[in-house]
């Protein structure tokens, strides 16, 4: 099992928290879609991510480059009467299917919710229900910036079994 870190010294740790390797990641952000092109554009690395913005995210799924789409739910400010506004959805999902772009999971992000937790992991598991459904890759890591943030990776392999 792989972890992704967002701090280079974190990547020591993933023998003592069960993972076979470690990985530092840059994620690219941005609110407006013209920003997110520049810096897929210039960014050199291998693996290309990019943190979801629930307005854009259909475009973002448009890009070829990119490889993972971090947490499309995470700026969601409220959910309609009828629905939840996950930051997916079928047209979504299916351009990540076809472009073949995997729909990430930080679980540091979900660490960092107060009282807005629950709201968060119910998004987050109508995202897997989606994923599941239309066959798109989903990864789920701890994406940690600090010590404190890492998990074992049986836990988040527990985790993720709970969201489906």
């Amino acid at each position: 099992m792989i972890d992704f870190v967002l701090n280079k010294e974190l990547e020591g740790y993933a023998n003592e928290f069960g993972f076979s390797k470690s990985y530092n990641v840059n994620i690219i952000n941005g609110k407006s879609f013209n920003e997110i092109i520049k810096a897929v554009n210039k960014s050199s690395d291998k693996l290309i991510i990019v943190n979801g913005y629930y307005r854009i995210n259909s475009e973002i799924l448009k890009i070829k480059k990119i490889n993972i789409l971090l947490d499309p739910e995470s700026n969601v400010k409220k959910d309609s009467l009828h629905y939840r506004n996950s930051g997916l959805n079928q047209v979504s999902c299916k351009l990540a299917a076809k472009n073949k772009i995997a729909i990430g999971i930080s679980f540091s992000n979900i660490l960092e919710k107060g009282k807005e937790r629950s709201d968060l992991i119910g998004r987050i598991m109508q995202n897997v229900r989606l994923c599941n459904k239309y066959k798109v890759k989903m990864i789920l890591g701890s994406f940690a910036r600090n010590k404190y943030e890492l998990r074992g990776a049986k836990d988040l392999e527990a985790f993720g079994r709970v969201l489906g």
